[in-house]
């Protein structure tokens, strides 16, 4: 038995709101290079306002509870995205302005988002960069 065909898409739009993906390492970097070339570092904080809305529910509910309080899905991911960069050598931390910033040992790594992106590199980086 198949189904009939969809004559009213006037649900369309609600469906694929409901079926939205859960946050992986993949989703959730694009969102850490964006907001790493528009603001120039980035917070786990950051990372969780910008993509909240284009994650499943589930990532946003809490789960890990701690001596800080509560911690949701995606907060735990993105602390721990944030992290594996920085060992990665693609973001070093400040802790001056305690914030995650883009490092100069990937330098062709960034070059290669901000011209994809056809983006800026931050005012800082290119400082490094020549430094």
């Amino acid at each position: 038995m198949t189904n009939p065909p969809v004559t009213d898409l006037s649900a369309a739009p609600l469906f694929i709101m409901e079926q939205l993906p859960r946050a992986t390492p993949a989703t959730l970097r694009p969102f850490i290079y964006a907001i790493c070339l528009a603001n120039g570092g980035v917070t786990a904080s950051d990372v969780v306002t910008a993509a909240h809305s284009f994650f499943s529910p589930l990532d946003n509910k809490l789960y890990d509870e701690n001596e800080e309080g509560a911690r949701t899905c995606l907060e735990i991911l993105a602390e721990a995205l944030l992290i594996a960069m920085v060992d990665g050598n693609e973001l070093r931390y400040n802790p001056e302005k305690q914030l995650f910033v883009m490092a100069t040992a990937s330098r062709a790594r960034w070059l290669s988002i901000a011209t994809t992106l056809n983006s800026a590199l931050p005012a800082h980086f290119i400082v490094d960069l020549q430094a």
